[in-house]
């Protein structure tokens, strides 16, 4: 056995670190009633996820090529580029991008794409959503606010119990419940109310349509 054969055996895919749009297979998603907002259209809905099936004339393996020359890795270098319109990662069998503007923020959605050959052709099974670790991070924080929300309306109740109510308990406790909330809608809604399809994902597939000439089945 070649040393080159049994570097290749020895390669581990690390692809699973890479941003990636969140997926209605991951376990936040099996909570019942967080992955049906997965399919609740709308542009206040941070946990939307788009779903596509894109067909392209190249093979994997170009389609790895012609996606890593086009996709810089470090969105700093590739805001310094005004040419640059997105930025992204590519590994052996899928990728992840994303717009690129001056206000970019990580609560922006992403397309990530898994690429099989078929035949003639390669088909891209595309899903358009925010980040899953950024998902992970809003349920967290959302957790422990919720929980601060929660101990206000306690004691609120417990205030009125001793006869000394005060305003500002319940007022604090709804504040921490749906606050968040809102703050979600803003950061990581996308669209608008009777578009078919968010900007985001228009973006994505414009681009895909561009870079490795990907069309929707």
């Amino acid at each position: 056995m070649s040393a080159s054969s049994s570097a290749r055996k020895a390669r581990i895919d690390l692809s699973f670190l890479h941003p990636q749009a969140l997926s209605k297979r991951s376990w936040l998603m099996r909570v019942p009633l967080l992955g049906r907002l997965a399919d609740v259209k709308t542009w206040w809905n941070p946990l939307w996820i788009e779903e596509f099936d894109l067909i392209t004339p190249h093979r994997p393996a170009a389609i790895a090529s012609l996606l890593d020359e086009q996709l810089p890795s470090i969105s700093g270098l590739s805001l310094a580029d005004l040419s640059a319109r997105a930025a992204g990662y590519v590994w052996s069998d899928g990728f992840t991008v994303y717009r690129l503007t001056v206000g970019y923020n990580g609560f922006r959605a992403m397309g990530t794409g898994a690429f099989v050959w078929e035949g003639p052709a390669t088909r891209i099974r595309l899903r358009v959503a925010v980040g899953r670790w950024t998902a992970y991070a809003m349920l967290l924080f959302y957790v422990l606010w919720a929980l601060g929300g929660v101990l206000a309306l306690v004691g609120s109740v417990v205030t009125v119990v001793e006869g000394r109510f005060s305003i500002w308990l319940p007022v604090i406790g709804v504040g921490l419940l749906v606050g968040p909330l809102v703050i979600f809608a803003l950061l990581a809604g996308r669209g608008e109310r009777r578009m078919p399809r968010s900007r985001e994902s228009e973006f994505i597939l414009g681009f895909l349509r561009d870079a490795i000439g990907a069309e929707l089945v």
